[in-house]
Parts: structure tokens; sequence; C-alpha cells
């Protein structure tokens, strides 16, 4: 069975809800002040470990109290294998404000050294995935190396643009990062499918057939109510890769699956995407070959 490996940030989040984000000099009053495990990285590998996915994650903590709680969450879930570099210092630690509208805005609270992680001393093969769900250039030895393996890649859209080229197999995140429009056709022949996200306007999916390029529009599935947008991303990556493992129809069920799960992520209040037994009761049928 292929494993997949995730590559990418653990944080704490230190979460407050406000009922706007105040100007430069306001104030605003804050409530509901609480602390959870996090980390947009992390957050895809819980998630997609609880689907039964055979998860690998490689991330960082420091050495105190917050990294303790990062451990015992991951220690927690049903990540198959954890590699994780442990630092001097703190870990990673986050602030996020969460509007009324259940928007979130997210402020670093310490340095990122993700920089120090990397899975070149890790067993991996050539029916395994790999993903850098925040790409950052000093992961291009661990590119060339997972590349060398033969194994599939998946970046996140930070690599569109980056010197030098990149290429993998997908590249997927969420349009508000693009901060343009997106012309898919000068990116399709580095990427063998590229994934974009846009909130309540759904996702749409780009990739090339017989020379010709194609375009999926997966709809963002309706709620009652948006509470917290925190691990609405993250929740449809690992739904597309549970789709890409799972899935009959390797072009349109992971969009279907990861705008379900993202859509459940954003009705209730958490960073780590909601757990898949609540996933599926949401899901059409017929869509995973184990359901």
């Amino acid at each position: 069975m292929s494993r997949v490996w995730i590559i990418g940030p653990l944080a704490w989040d230190t979460v407050l809800n406000v009922s706007h984000l105040p100007e430069s000099g306001g104030f605003v009053q804050g409530s509901g002040l609480v602390g959870r495990a996090g980390g947009t990285a992390a957050n895809v590998a819980v998630g997609l470990a609880s689907s039964g996915v055979k998860t690998g994650f490689s991330g960082y903590v420091g050495q105190d109290e917050l990294s303790d709680k990062l451990m015992e969450s991951l220690e927690g879930s049903d990540i198959e294998t954890l590699h994780i570099k442990h630092l001097t210092g703190r870990a990673n630690h986050v602030l996020i404000l969460i509007d009324a509208q259940g928007e979130r805005t997210i402020v670093g609270l310490t340095e990122d050294r993700l920089d120090q992680v990397t899975i070149r001393d890790v067993e991996i093969s050539q029916d395994d995935y790999v993903v850098f769900v925040l790409w950052r250039n000093h992961f291009l030895p661990d590119l060339e190396y997972v590349k060398g393996i033969g194994a599939k890649v998946i970046v996140g859209i930070e690599a569109l643009d980056e010197l030098p080229l990149i290429t993998a197999d997908i590249c997927i995140g969420s349009g508000s990062d693009l901060r343009r429009e997106l012309n898919a056709d000068l990116y399709l022949d580095r990427f063998g499918k590229l994934v974009i996200t846009r909130g309540a306007d759904g996702a749409r999916q780009y990739w090339r057939e017989n020379g010709e390029t194609k375009v999926i529009h997966q709809p963002a599935i309706a709620v009652k109510e948006v509470v917290d947008t925190t691990g609405a991303g993250d929740s449809f990556l690992a739904g597309y890769i549970k789709g890409l493992m799972d899935a009959e129809n390797k072009i349109e069920d992971p969009m279907l699956i990861g705008a379900h799960w993202s859509a459940l992520a954003v009705s209730t209040p958490g960073s780590q995407p909601p757990d898949w037994t609540d996933v599926v009761n949401a899901l059409p049928p017929k869509i995973l070959r184990d359901k």
C-alpha cells in the first residue's frame, strides 16, 4: 500500500474571535480565546490519516510546553510515521483572529524554521506520494531526492513562479495566494495537474489531454453557517489526496471529496480537519472503493 508523506508546518494556534479586524491604531474586543494544535501541513496529515491512508509527517517542534502539546496531538492521531526534528527554543506559534463571518487572519508569533526540515533521510518508495504543502526553495534537494526515487510529487501553489522553475505531478493551493488572474496554459508544461481553490466559488482543476487544456469546476458545497475557515484549505487537500489514493474517478472524485471535507471544516470550529468518519456520511454513494 502506498504511503503519503506530508512535509511542512506544525504550529500551536492561539485563536481569538473578533467582530472585525481593527484599522491601524484601532481597538477590537476579543472573546473565546482558545489554544489548539494546528499548522497547515500537520492539519493535512492528521485529516488524511483519519481516512485510513498510510500517512507520514515531517515537521519540527521546539523544546517548550507548546512543543510537548503538539507532540501529544500528533502521537494521538492516526499518523503512521512521524519524522519530527526537535530544535532548541520554542515551537511554531501563531495567532488566529476569526471575524464575524468566520474568516481567519493569521499572525506568526515565532520565527519560521521550516528550512531545517528535510526528508532526505526518510525511506521513500516509488509508489509513494510526497506533498510539500508550503513550497519553499530550500526543499529543492528534497525534491530532487524524491524525483530520483520516482515517487509522485505534490507542491503548494507558491511553486508556480519560483526560480529555478519547479516541476511536479500536481500543484495545488488557494487562489487568494495568487493575487492575479491565472493562465493555466503557462504552467501545464511543468505540472501534470493544477488545482486552484477559491473559497465560496469552489475549485478548478486544469490538465492537458491530447495536447488540449482541460478544466473542471467543482462548486463549493453549501453550508448553513460559516463558523471558522481556518482548516478549509487543509481539509480540501486531505480530501483531494484521499481521492487520488482510493477513488475510482481520478479526475472528478478528488475534487468532490475535497469540497465536502472543506464544507464540513468551515461549519465547525477547529484548526485540524474533521474526522473522516464525519465526511463519509456527507459523501454521495459509490465514490470510494472502500466506502
